[in-house]
């Protein structure tokens, strides 16, 4: 079942793959005040509508991975 978090725009981090992955994502993110959710077993994170597409892609490349959009 694909639920969308209300809000919430869906990336795929391929190369997401053990809970340091989650948290060096997420303490990136937070470094921008950006709170996001993740899912490690489907390999995606979940960030706010209102931060832009090209924000996201720069804060996970420096991070050292990856996304794609998916919706």
């Amino acid at each position: 079942i694909k639920r969308k978090k209300k809000n919430m725009k869906e990336y795929r981090v391929p190369d997401m793959k053990c809970e340091h992955c989650v948290k060096t994502l997420q303490e990136a993110f937070r470094k921008e005040n950006i709170n996001i959710e993740t899912h490690i077993r489907r390999k995606k994170i979940y960030v706010p509508e209102s931060v832009d597409e090209s924000k996201v892609a720069d804060i996970a490349r420096k991070a050292g991975y990856t996304l794609k959009a998916i919706n």
